[in-house]
């Protein structure tokens, strides 16, 4: 048997195992053999086995960011749920290994600026969660806002099946569901990447790989519950708990879901820091914390849709000669000459 290190072909996101199998009979289980290969692989393989090789920071597609970004608006809501898949079913209507919502949490900014707020919802473990949630959701999620989530076929999902279920919710679950916009896109896309994801992009694959020194941002840092199986195993068993134990799992629920939803906001306020354009960013520039390179500059003109000018001094650019002359009399002789010369050079390299 060949060894396999690590990373090896078998952890190459989305290849068919059965090519990844024709890969290892043919000698080619490390990147170094891939790299080296004729072996057809896809953009994002082609990447991952690079950035494997060689540390290369953050790829990251910045228009592309920024068009994502664009379809997101105040108020602004982080939404993550928690599921149980009995096999047997427990309640009226359900079929074996449904997924049943029973805990959802809920992140949401209500204006550019404003407070992180929270709220959340765990049901009992002893009743139907789903008419409670539903209708808790329905309280705590506004109709016509936007709404985040990560892969968010599961949680679109979910309120299909409760709006399915109580079809006197149905209008404001669905408008719901339909304002949903996935935070997952971005990095699946390959419009950011960096080495630490290893090809993953899930949720607890991203956050440390964007975060990877913030101990308030690690799973594993947790009590109790550390991912969904331990959540969706540890829910029906509350109902045999001891009170004194039972509140300590709740607890241990709660904090877990809470922090899924933290991370979809830490994430989403990666991806406005890199492009140097996040509320909080543009707010430390104004008050002269942070100062302001041509990059972010050209950055925040693309992004807020208005000149330099406007930013830098309030007004709008003046495209004429004469207001160019007008600027240009201001200067001293040494710094007309450098000015000269750089449109001098800009004039040579556009017109080449």
């Amino acid at each position: 048997m060949r060894p396999i290190g690590n990373p090896s072909v078998f952890d190459l996101y989305r290849m068919p195992f059965k090519k990844k199998l024709s890969c290892y009979q043919q000698g080619l289980t490390s990147y170094q053999d891939l790299a080296g290969s004729t072996v057809k692989l896809n953009e994002k393989q082609r990447r991952q086995i690079s950035f494997g090789l060689i540390e290369q920071g953050d790829h990251t597609e910045p228009d592309r960011i920024r068009a994502f970004l664009s379809q997101l608006s105040y108020p602004l809501y982080f939404l993550d749920f928690e599921t149980v898949q009995p096999a047997v079913p427990q309640y009226i209507g359900t079929k074996p290994y449904d997924q049943i919502p029973f805990q959802y949490s809920l992140h949401y900014i209500e204006q550019e600026g404003g407070e992180l707020k929270h709220t959340e919802f765990l049901a009992e473990p002893e009743d139907d969660p789903r008419r409670p949630l539903a209708e808790q959701l329905c309280a705590d999620i506004p109709r016509d806002v936007c709404v985040t989530a990560y892969n968010k076929a599961f949680e679109c999902t979910r309120i299909k099946e409760l709006a399915e279920a109580f079809p006197d919710l149905a209008d404001h679950l669905l408008n719901i569901r339909d304002n949903i916009v996935d935070l997952l896109t971005p990095f699946q896309s390959g419009w950011y990447y960096n080495r630490a994801m290893g090809g993953s992009f899930s949720i607890k694959s991203v956050l440390p790989a964007l975060f990877p020194d913030d101990p308030a941002l690690d799973y594993h840092n947790l009590d109790g519950i550390h991912n969904g199986s331990e959540a969706m195993n540890a829910f029906p068993m509350m109902a045999s708990m001891e009170p004194g134990e039972r509140a300590e799992m709740r607890k241990n629920l709660l904090r877990y879901c809470k922090l899924d939803t933290f991370a979809m906001v830490k994430v989403w306020e990666k991806l406005a820091e890199r492009l140097e354009c996040s509320p909080q960013f543009v707010s430390d520039m104004e008050r002269g914390v942070v100062g302001i390179s041509l990059a972010t500059l050209k950055n925040l003109c693309l992004t807020l849709g208005v000149s330099s000018d406007n930013i830098l001094f309030g007004t709008e650019s003046e495209t004429s000669l004469e207001a160019l002359a007008d600027r240009c009399r201001v200067l001293s002789k040494e710094q007309f000459a450098i000015l000269v010369e750089i449109v001098e050079k800009y004039i040579e390299g556009v017109t080449l």
